[in-house]
């Protein structure tokens, strides 16, 4: 079972009026930081350029244009949804839920908002709470690809893994193109033991996107069906992508010493070693190893 879920939030802001743009403006962020200028006054104007620089990962000054909009109008859903979506960006769980509220409160069918409390209170670890807001959020916006993979990374972590394979597999059907859809849907499978449905999911993400990660797992789960050859393709996948990836050379080395490839096995656990020494297994794996090499001779 998974113990733990992070998640990070992303909104999208969309534009609520048509904008011919000219040659003075080279681009949106260019277009709303003039803008702004010329009508300090406008609550509207404030939060679009919250939106564009939250967009642009200028967190910190997303959150100021959220304010100045709201302080202008207060009253404004999409304006607190926003600032709760910066503040969450930023780790201020707290007062991100407080302002997900608010925007609830002045509008209860605003989808985006009940999205973003979901996520933010699993990201408290208030799971119930968080999978009944996600879905609120899917009974107003069914099609919402991201909300079924929140979901579903939420019903993992509860064993519910049927709700679990249910929603992610919605989330591929409408996010076909979409890696981490494959990812999570994946991971539920693996979960509920069902390897081969998970191998087939892993294949499918990393032809859209080759991780790391995601290479390693999928080597484990090569490895425990019998598939070593398989299982060192991914390993070695893995160590090329990220070279310093001590959990694929410990991996890697176990493959070998199962398959009787002594000098093999010591020489990418002792790559393990070296990269985190301070990891006992990976010690220990390697300790045995030395000690099979020494029964040889």
């Amino acid at each position: 079972m998974v113990m733990g879920i992070i998640l990070s939030v992303v909104i999208g802001f969309y534009s609520f009026v048509t904008i011919t743009r000219n040659s003075t403006w080279k681009d949106e962020y260019s277009f709303w930081t003039d803008t702004s200028r010329k009508s300090p006054d406008s609550a509207f104007i404030h939060r679009a350029f919250g939106g564009v620089l939250f967009n642009r990962g200028n967190i910190d000054e997303a959150l100021k244009e959220f304010l100045l909009s709201i302080k202008l109008n207060p009253n404004d859903a999409i304006a607190h949804t926003g600032l709760a979506a910066a503040l969450n960006r930023n780790g201020v769980l707290d007062k991100a839920v407080e302002h997900y509220n608010i925007a609830l409160q002045l509008k209860p069918t605003h989808w985006e908002a009940h999205y973003g409390l979901g996520v933010t209170y699993i990201n408290l670890g208030r799971v119930d709470e968080g999978i009944a807001q996600l879905e609120a959020c899917l009974r107003l916006k069914p099609e919402f690809a991201d909300a079924h993979k929140s979901i579903c990374l939420a019903y993992v972590s509860k064993g519910m893994l049927d709700q679990a394979i249910e929603h992610c597999q919605t989330g591929v059907k409408l996010a076909p193109n979409d890696a981490d859809a494959h990812y999570k849907l994946a991971l539920a499978y693996k979960t509920g033991g069902l390897v081969n449905n998970a191998i087939n999911e892993y294949e499918s993400a990393l032809r859209l996107i080759p991780i790391a990660a995601a290479h390693n797992n999928l080597g484990m789960l090569y490895d425990s069906v019998g598939m070593s050859d398989k299982a060192i393709e991914h390993y070695q996948a893995a160590i090329r992508l990220q070279p310093n990836d001590a959990k694929a050379y410990n991996n890697l080395g176990i493959v070998y010493a199962k398959m009787g490839l002594i000098d093999n096995a010591v020489q990418c656990l002792e790559n393990a070693v070296k990269i985190d020494p301070n990891d006992q297994g990976f010690r220990r794996n390697l300790e045995r190893v030395y000690a099979m090499r020494n029964l040889r001779h």
